[in-house]
């Protein structure tokens, strides 16, 4: 356990600045990254998978929706 805790913590201490900005638009700026980076990893995983396919829907078309969705927010 020791072990992995001493990298762990020597790793948040190199945390970008950038990071550190805890304002409310920050927050909101990297949550809203990361939900896009976790939607497009889910979407391509399905695609890899064939799900996508299967359930009669096209990639393109659901990347190009997941634009559009995140085009709207500032």
């Amino acid at each position: 356990m020791g072990e992995f805790n001493a990298p762990l913590v020597l790793r948040f201490g190199s945390i970008p600045e950038h990071l550190r900005n805890t304002s409310r638009a920050a927050v909101e700026a990297r949550a809203d990254g990361f939900l896009l980076a976790a939607a497009v990893t889910g979407l391509a995983v399905l695609a890899r998978a064939g799900r996508l396919k299967t359930l009669g829907f096209d990639e393109e078309a659901l990347l190009e929706r997941l634009e559009k969705r995140f085009a709207a927010f500032p």
